[in-house]
């Protein structure tokens, strides 16, 4: 009793892929001798042959024995849509049911084994209808609304076409023109991008795709909306580093970049500021005066939460208006002594404190220490005495705190 023959796969090798005119493409396939056991499509790529709708296509066998041809795994007979010859398949005008594997057979004469080539796809070119994106598994309607610090998965789909697109390339566009590559955030039709930024507000996701149909790439968007939280830039006319004093004209800018936008807010103090400030985040002081010096700072409402920036201090250099008090007096008869002390003008009377007597504009130093001792008191002694505490390590905060409290001075009445 006769077995029925076995088969055996060889694998493809792909000898040529030639245009030999318009409209005929040729293909040959060759066999290998004995071959291991497989499967047509075994392996993880298939080879495939792409052609036009209704061009000639050429499959050529290396072989010299008589050949069977299948299509889909079923044989293919001589017919007016195939013109089969003794070692090639010619198909007059392929069309979409020509799609799909084929491949030749023969039948070794001696071990009645059928040895057949690997199968070799054709592919019936198609032009993409179009393109577009889906992020999160949902096509985009050409706005993306994404949230600062969100992570970003896309993914670059083509309507129709064949076969499958040649290459991906996916940028960012600015708001002004200018692309940025994001091929190190993807992998082909996928794109991946852990963390968005701010940055990203208003940019344009393109994807570009390669196809052998096109002669140009087929380009599909989607703009980039990002909420995020406000952050504040704070401004001073004049800048940062001149000197305010009092009576000049100043202003404070607040910018705040957030989305949705928020109003700035001035405070002072953590209450509210002492001008009123104008809607878009000036806060001007037409004559800025010892009230105005404290901490003031930024903020904004946003997400049903308060933002503030840092605190910004504002100082004002002004000169102090005193009402000078009348000099103490202290009366002692001609020849007479007296004690004039440091405490009853006002001035500390711990320290190397220096006396000294007015004459005109001048303090003419007279004694040291916190009293001052005078004995046969004259009549041309008589006259103002102040007492002048020592210098402070600090000349700013001693010139302010005697601005602020200026020593009472003591007139000396000499009588008799």
């Amino acid at each position: 009793m006769c077995s029925p023959p076995s088969l055996i796969f060889s694998a493809l090798l792909l000898v040529s892929f030639i245009q030999s005119h318009s409209g005929l493409t040729s293909h040959s396939l060759r066999h290998h001798g004995s071959a291991t056991h497989a499967t047509p499509g075994d392996g993880n790529s298939r080879p495939e042959l792409v052609v036009r709708l209704h061009e000639e296509v050429v499959l050529a066998c290396d072989s010299n024995r008589v050949l069977a041809w299948k299509h889909n795994g079923k044989s293919v007979q001589h017919s007016a849509a195939y013109r089969v010859t003794a070692n090639t398949l010619r198909i007059m005008k392929v069309t979409n049911q020509d799609e799909g594997p084929w491949q030749c057979e023969e039948l070794d004469a001696k071990s009645r084994v059928l040895v057949a080539t690997r199968a070799v796809w054709i592919v019936v070119m198609e032009i993409p209808k179009g393109a577009f994106l889906s992020f999160d598994g949902k096509r985009a309607s050409g706005w993306l609304n994404m949230k600062e610090g969100a992570p970003l998965k896309g993914r670059c789909l083509m309507d129709g076409g064949k076969p499958a697109p040649t290459a991906y390339d996916w940028w960012l566009e600015s708001p002004d023109g200018e692309q940025e590559s994001l091929a190190n955030f993807s992998t082909g039709a996928d794109l991946a991008i852990d963390k968005i930024l701010r940055d990203m507000h208003n940019g344009t996701i393109i994807c570009s795709i390669s196809h052998v149909a096109l002669d140009n790439p087929m380009n599909t968007s989607a703009k980039v909306n990002i909420t995020y939280s406000p952050s504040f830039a704070i401004s001073r006319i004049p800048g940062f580093g001149f000197p305010l004093r009092e009576g000049l004209a100043v202003s404070l800018k607040c910018d705040v970049d957030s989305n949705p936008p928020s109003r700035p807010i001035w405070m002072k103090d953590d209450g509210d500021p002492p001008v009123e400030q104008s809607p878009d985040g000036y806060l001007n002081f037409s004559s800025i005066s010892r009230e105005h010096i404290g901490w003031y700072k930024c903020s904004a409402e946003y997400d049903s939460s308060t933002y503030a920036s840092s605190g910004l201090f504002i100082n004002v250099r002004y000169e102090e208006v005193f009402t000078k008090q009348p000099p103490r007096q202290v009366e002692v008869a001609l020849g007479g002594g007296v004690t004039l002390d440091c405490g009853d003008s006002g001035v500390s009377t711990t320290g190397p404190n220096c006396w000294g007597r007015l004459s005109g504009n001048r303090l003419e130093a007279v004694g040291a220490g916190p009293q001052l001792r005078l004995d046969s008191v004259l009549y041309q002694e008589a006259g103002a005495y102040r007492c002048v505490a020592p210098e402070k390590p600090d000349p700013l905060v001693a010139e302010r705190k005697a601005m602020l409290t200026p020593p009472q001075d003591i007139e000396l009445v000499v009588t008799g």
